[in-house]
């Protein structure tokens, strides 16, 4: 094993807050790219539509489940497990597709 002395370690790879060597700020080329290819993870609420009591099911949505809106879809008609068919169209609360 090798030892390590952290302390004079000026720019650790690790941290968030500190930027390495050779990036850059300017917004072209693939310090770009990376950034778009990060995407937040979502905790979405489905509402089954319907007579009441209506089901809810929490689906996680991030960069490994969501590929796609088909991707998406096929996982909501899965969490619900509709009798009628596979889900075609989301609707958020007020109304809108």
């Amino acid at each position: 094993f090798k030892k390590v002395d952290y302390s004079n370690n000026i720019n650790p790879n690790w941290s968030v807050n500190v930027r390495a060597l050779g990036s850059s700020n300017s917004k072209s080329g693939p310090q770009s790219k990376e950034s778009k290819d990060f995407i937040r993870p979502k905790l979405v609420t489905v509402i089954r539509s319907g007579v009441k009591p209506r089901k809810a099911v929490r689906i996680l949505l991030n960069k490994k489940t969501a590929h796609s809106f088909e991707q998406v879809l096929t996982d909501i008609t899965d969490a619900i497990k509709l009798d009628s068919g596979v889900v075609k169209r989301i609707y958020t609360l007020e109304g809108k597709q």
